[in-house]
C-alpha cells in the first residue's frame, strides 16, 4: 500500500481523513465514521455524491441495452420480426386501464428473444419511452447476478426520469447501506417509493397544468430472466416485480420480461394473480420466423457478394442457389442463433465463403443424437469444433472459458494455467470466432450465446466434444495448484502482474468449490510447497512495481485466510487428516532459521506479527521491517531452497526458532512505541512543512497498534503501563493537531475494552489509561 499524502491541519490534509477541506458543508445525521487506509469504514451521514455512489456500485456490469457488451448480440434486421415488434409496441404504448402492465415474451433457446428485446429497447429509447433495461447473461458473473438488477434499474431511472433524481439520491445519501440491502428492500426504496411519491405530485400538475405535462418513459425491459442464477432466484424476482402491481394497481412502469419457457417461470406467471397482470407473447410459428430467417440469409449473402474484401472471389450465379437458401432456412428450424452463427462461419477470416457454405450444407455428423431438441444447431456446432486438429487442447481451453471465475478466462491466464506457450490460446481459437468473443490477451473470452454452453455441457448433444463439468473442474483445480508451485520459482518474475494477482486471489475459492476432490487433487494439495509460497509472496510475488512492500504483507494475510478456507473445505469433505493438518494454523507454525542474526530474526518476527494481527498501515516500523524481509525472502526465493530463512514447524521440518505470537505481539508493540516516542520528540523541532509527514506517520503507527488485534493480543506485564502512556500521548497529540479524534471501529473499541477489563487488580492503572485516556480520543 502506498503512503497517503501527509496531513496538515494548516495546509493540505490527506484525502482520507474525516471532513477534509470542508467549506460551507451541510452534514445531516450522526455516527460519523472515517473512510480511509484501504478500508471502508462504515458511516451514516449524507453521502457527498449519491449519483457517483450508485454508479460505483454497478460500474463494470454493463447490462443496459446500450452497453458495449450488447453490441455483438445484434438486433433485428430491418423488415424482420415486424409482427412481434408491433405487438410489443402496441402493448407498451397502451394507456388503457384494462391493458396488462407486464408482458412475458417467451421462446426456446436461439429464437431471437434478446435481439427483439434489444430492438424494442433502442426504438423506445429514441421515442423517450424506455425507462430502464437489464440484459442477463448466464456466463457473466456480474450479468447473471440479481444483486446488480435493482441498482442498475434505479440508476437508469435517475437518468431517464430526472424528476426522480433528488428522491433516489436522498435515499442513498440518508442510508448508503441500501446499496447492500435485500432485493425487496432496494426495489421498494429505490424504485417503488420514488415513483409513488412522484406520482402524487404529477397528478397535481396534471390538474393544474395539463397541457405542459410530458409523458414520462415507462418501459422496463428485463431480458434473459432464465439466465439469472437459479430457479429460486428467478421466482423471487418475478414475485418482487409483480407484487408491486397487486399493491399499486396504477404503478406507472410497464414491464417486458424475456425468457425461455422454463416450467417454474411458466408456473409463476400462470398463478392467478400474475395471470391477470401478464400478457404472454410466445415466439412460436404463428409469427412466421422462417420468413424472417430467409430474409436475414439473403441480406447477409448480398453483403458478402458486394464486400470489397471478396472482390477477387468469383461467385457462382446465383450464389447461393435457391435450393441452398431454402435448405439453410429449413436447417435453422426457426432458430435465429443458427442463422447468425452459420453466417459467422461463412464469413470466417481468411477462408472462402463458398467453401465454408459447402461445409455447412454437406457436413452431417453421425454423432448427433436423434433426440436432440436442436439437431441442426448441434450439427453446426459440431462443424465449428471439428475444424480444430487437437480436440483435447480445444476442450481444455473451452472448459476454462465456461468454468473459471471472472478475470480467469483471458488468454494470458489460461496459458499459464494450462502450461501453454504465449500466444497458443489465440492460435487455438482462430476458428472459433463464430461462437466466442475473443479480444485482447488480458480480456476475458466470452461465449456469444448460451446455446453453445448448453451444447458443450450436454453429453447426448455434444458427444466427443462433451465437457464433463465435475471432471474438468477437478482437472483445472489441479492445474491451478501446479501453477501456484511454478509461480514460486525464480522465473515467475516474468509473469504478468495482474495474472499473478488473480492466481493468488482466487485459488482457494475455486479449489474449495469441488465436491469429492479426486485423488489427483488431494495429491496436488499435499504437494503444494506452502513455505515456498509464503517466501515467494513475501519476497515480492504478486506485488506491482508501483506498490510498496506493505502489499506483500497483504498477500500473507490473504494466504492465511486461503489456508483456513482450504482447511474448512477438506474437513467438510472428510479427507485424510494428514492433508488437512498441512493447512491448519500456518501462522502459528512459522519458525525462523537460528543461523540468522538477531536483528533479522527480530524483523521476521515483527513481520509475521504485523500480518497475523492485521497491521495494515504504512509507518516507519513497517517500512523498515518490510524492506528487510522483502530483501531476505526475495533473496531466498532466488537461491537454493534449503535451509531457508523461515520454515513451518512439523514432524519432518528443519529445526528453527518458533515465533511465539503472544510474546511476539508485546515486543512488536514496544517497537512501535519506540518509534512513537522518537516521532513525537522530533516533531517539536521540525519546520512547519516537515511536520505534516511526521504527524501522519504518528497516526499510522497508532492505527497499527489500535486498529488491529496487535495490542489486544498482548499479555499484561510490567512494561505495559509505559507502552499505554506512549500511545495515550500520541493519540492526544494527534487529536490536538488535527482538531479531530482518530477513528476506531466499534468492534476494535469493544475488543480493547474487553481486553483491559480482563486485567488483574495489579493493572488497574492500565485499565484506566485505555478507558479514559486513549479511547475517548478515538
Amino acid at each position: 500500500m502506498s503512503s497517503p499524502p501527509p496531513f496538515s491541519p494548516t495546509t493540505q490534509p490527506p484525502t482520507n481523513h474525516m471532513f477534509n477541506q470542508m467549506q460551507y458543508s451541510t452534514i445531516n445525521g450522526g455516527e460519523f465514521y472515517n473512510v480511509g487506509h484501504d478500508l471502508v469504514r462504515n458511516f451514516h451521514t449524507t453521502a457527498a455524491n449519491p449519483h457517483k455512489t450508485l454508479w460505483d456500485a454497478i460500474a463494470g456490469v454493463r447490462a443496459s441495452y446500450n452497453s458495449s457488451l450488447q453490441f455483438d448480440r445484434g438486433n433485428c434486421l430491418p423488415g424482420t420480426r415486424e409482427a412481434v415488434l408491433r405487438d410489443i409496441h402496441k402493448w407498451s404504448s397502451s394507456e388503457s386501464d384494462s391493458s396488462k402492465p407486464v408482458c412475458w415474451l417467451s421462446g426456446t433457446a436461439g429464437v431471437g428473444k434478446s435481439a427483439i428485446a434489444l430492438t424494442v429497447a433502442e426504438s423506445c429509447a429514441e421515442n423517450n419511452q424506455l425507462a430502464a433495461s437489464f440484459f442477463f447473461f448466464r456466463s457473466d458473473p456480474k450479468r447473471n447476478n440479481p444483486s446488480f438488477l435493482i441498482l442498475t434499474l434505479a440508476h437508469s431511472l435517475v437518468t431517464t426520469r430526472p424528476s426522480l433524481r433528488r428522491i433516489i439520491h436522498d435515499k442513498i445519501a440518508a442510508d448508503p447501506r441500501i446499496l447492500e440491502a435485500t432485493l425487496e428492500h432496494q426495489f421498494t426504496e429505490l424504485i417503488v417509493s420514488p415513483l409513488q411519491e412522484r406520482r402524487w405530485w404529477r397528478r397535481l400538475q396534471e390538474r393544474l397544468l395539463p397541457r405542459m405535462i410530458q409523458k414520462q418513459p415507462n418501459l422496463v425491459i428485463i431480458d434473459g430472466l432464465d439466465e439469472c442464477n437459479d430457479s429460486d432466484t428467478q421466482l423471487r424476482l418475478i414475485s418482487i416485480l409483480t407484487s408491486t402491481y397487486q399493491q399499486f394497481p396504477h404503478f406507472p412502469l410497464r414491464l417486458l420480461i424475456c425468457s425461455r419457457p422454463e416450467a417454474w417461470i411458466r408456473e409463476a406467471f400462470n398463478l392467478p394473480n400474475n395471470h391477470l397482470l401478464t400478457k404472454h407473447i410466445k415466439l412460436d410459428d404463428s409469427y412466421l420466423p422462417n420468413q424472417d430467417i430467409e430474409r436475414y440469409f439473403r441480406s447477409e449473402f448480398i453483403s458478402i457478394r458486394t464486400n470489397t474484401k471478396y472482390s477477387q472471389v468469383v461467385f457462382p450465379n446465383p450464389w447461393p442457389s435457391e435450393a441452398d437458401t431454402h435448405r439453410l432456412v429449413e436447417n435453422a428450424s426457426a432458430q435465429f442463433i443458427y442463422a447468425v452463427t452459420a453466417m459467422k462461419v461463412v464469413k470466417a477470416e481468411c477462408l472462402s465463403p463458398i467453401k465454408q457454405l459447402c461445409i455447412i450444407l454437406d457436413h452431417r455428423s453421425n454423432r448427433i443424437s436423434p433426440k436432440s431438441p436442436f439437431p441442426e444447431l448441434d450439427n453446426l456446432y459440431h462443424i465449428i469444433l471439428s475444424i480444430h486438429p487437437e480436440r483435447d487442447t480445444l476442450l481444455s481451453i473451452l472448459s476454462t472459458i465456461l468454468l473459471l471465475p471472472e478475470r480467469c478466462r483471458n488468454p494470458k491466464f489460461i496459458e499459464i494455467l494450462l502450461g501453454f506457450s504465449p500466444g497458443e490460446v489465440d492460435l487455438s481459437l482462430r476458428g472459433m470466432h463464430s461462437v466466442l468473443d475473443i479480444r485482447g490477451a488480458m480480456d476475458d473470452i466470452r461465449v456469444y450465446h448460451t446455446s453453445f454452453s448448453d451444447y458443450l455441457c450436454t453429453k447426448s448433444r455434444s458427444a466427443e466434444f462433451y465437457i464433463d463439468e465435475p471432471w474438468q473442474r477437478d482437472f483445472l483445480a489441479c492445474r491451478w495448484l501446479m501453477a501456484l508451485g511454478k509461480l514460486c520459482q525464480p522465473q515467475a518474475k516474468s509473469f504478468h502482474y495482474p495474472t499473478v494477482k488473480t492466481f493468488l486471489e482466487k485459488w482457494d475459492d475455486f479449489c474449495s468449490s469441488m465436491k469429492q476432490p479426486s485423488e489427483q487433487l488431494l495429491y496436488e494439495l499435499g504437494s503444494l510447497d506452502l513455505i515456498s509460497l509464503l517466501i515467494a509472496t513475501g519476497g515480492g510475488l504478486g506485488v506491482d512495481a508501483d506498490d510498496s512492500y506493505r502489499q506483500s504483507s497483504e498477500w500473507w494475510r490473504s494466504l492465511f485466510l486461503s489456508f483456513q478456507t482450504i482447511t474448512s473445505w477438506l474437513d467438510r469433505e472428510g479427507v485424510d487428516p494428514e492433508i488437512i493438518e498441512r493447512f491448519v494454523d500456518i501462522q502459528d507454525r512459522i519458525q525462523v532459521n537460528p543461523s540468522l542474526d538477531e536483528e533479522t530474526r527480530s524483523d521476521l518476527e515483527s513481520w509475521v506479527i504485523f500480518n497475523v494481527t492485521g497491521c495494515r498501515y504504512k509507518c516507519p516500523s513497517t517500512d523498515r521491517v518490510d524492506a528487510s524481509v522483502a530483501k531476505l525472502l526475495g533473496g531466498a526465493r532466488n537461491s537454493e531452497p534449503s535451509p531457508g530463512p523461515i520454515s513451518l514447524a512439523g514432524p519432518t521440518s528443519t529445526p528453527g526458532v518458533r515465533i511465539d505470537i503472544q510474546s511476539g505481539c508485546f515486543r512488536t508493540v514496544k517497537r512501535l512505541c519506540d518509534d512513537l516516542e522518537t516521532s513525537m520528540a522530533r516533531y517539536q523541532n521540525l519546520e512547519p512543512a516537515e511536520k505534516d509527514l511526521e504527524i501522519w506517520e504518528i497516526s499510522e503507527t497508532v492505527y497499527n497498534s489500535l486498529d488491529s488485534t496487535l495490542l489486544a493480543s498482548c499479555v499484561p506485564q510490567p512494561e505495559l503501563l509505559s507502552i499505554l502512556r506512549t500511545i495515550s500521548d500520541s493519540v492526544k497529540m494527534y487529536s490536538e493537531i488535527a482538531r479531530a479524534p482518530l477513528y476506531l471501529r466499534a468492534e476494535r473499541r469493544d475488543k480493547l475494552l474487553s481486553w483491559c477489563e480482563s486485567f488483574l487488580d495489579g493493572y488497574a492503572e492500565c485499565t484506566d489509561l485505555v478507558k479514559n485516556q486513549i479511547l475517548p480520543f478515538c
